[in-house]
């Protein structure tokens, strides 16, 4: 006695048999894999149909995927939507991750230095900002140029006055000395102290002598 083939469920279809001696022979539909998409579901003699996705060339990334829409037996399938690769602006980002072909450029803001450091390298390309703390100046030395955002302070050594010069005003935190030339006594004064490094030579003007009177009267000469 003959028997009637069975009838597939629902998620499979018919993928032979059904003939002398076998039953129907039932497969679960294809489940379509990564990188394609559903075009055509599957019906109960059919499987599943899957469309390989569109790969975004060099310089492009996904920025949709493709997909499917299914409302009953109808399939509405939409293929990768690609755009231009961004580019992290020179000097204010750097890349974390690079440009492929289903992702965007990542960029992040360069981190700012504290006021008590500045940039001595970094914010370029896949390297974010390098904070250096600003140095400071030893003792003998003054501030000769001050820290900006990207350089280091300056400092230099104190100057020393030379055997012909005084001092006029000593080292600041920010100045260096200020010298000047020793002072020479003119011809109309003379030397009270000679000049040392801290003090100029004091000179002192000569007193003036009064004149002479000629108003004294003649002695009378007598003879012997």
């Amino acid at each position: 006695m003959c028997q009637a083939c069975s009838t597939c469920p629902a998620g499979s279809y018919s993928s032979g048999g059904c003939s002398g001696t076998a039953d129907t022979t039932c497969t679960a539909w294809s489940t379509c894999p990564a990188g394609t998409s559903i075009i055509k579901q599957g019906t109960s003699t059919a499987d599943t149909r899957c469309q390989t996705c569109a790969v975004c060339s060099s310089g492009l990334y996904a920025s949709t995927a493709c997909f499917s829409a299914t409302q009953g037996s109808n399939v509405s399938f939409a293929d990768t939507a690609c755009s231009q690769c961004s580019l992290c602006p020179a000097g204010r980002q750097f890349f974390v991750s690079s440009c492929t072909s289903i992702a965007n450029t990542v960029c992040r803001n360069c981190a700012s230095c504290a006021s008590y450091q500045y940039a001595s390298g970094g914010c370029s390309l896949f390297q974010d900002t390098i904070c250096t703390n600003v140095s400071s100046c030893l003792q003998g030395q003054y501030l000769a140029q001050p820290r900006t955002a990207t350089s280091d302070v300056v400092c230099k050594s104190v100057s020393s006055c030379t055997a012909t010069q005084s001092l006029d005003s000593p080292p600041t935190a920010p100045s260096d000395v200020v010298c000047r030339t020793t002072s020479v006594s003119s011809a109309a004064q003379y030397r009270v102290a000679y000049p040392t490094p801290a003090a100029d030579t004091v000179c002192r003007d000569c007193a003036l002598c009064r004149a002479c009177t000629t108003s004294a009267t003649a002695l009378p000469t007598t003879n012997d």
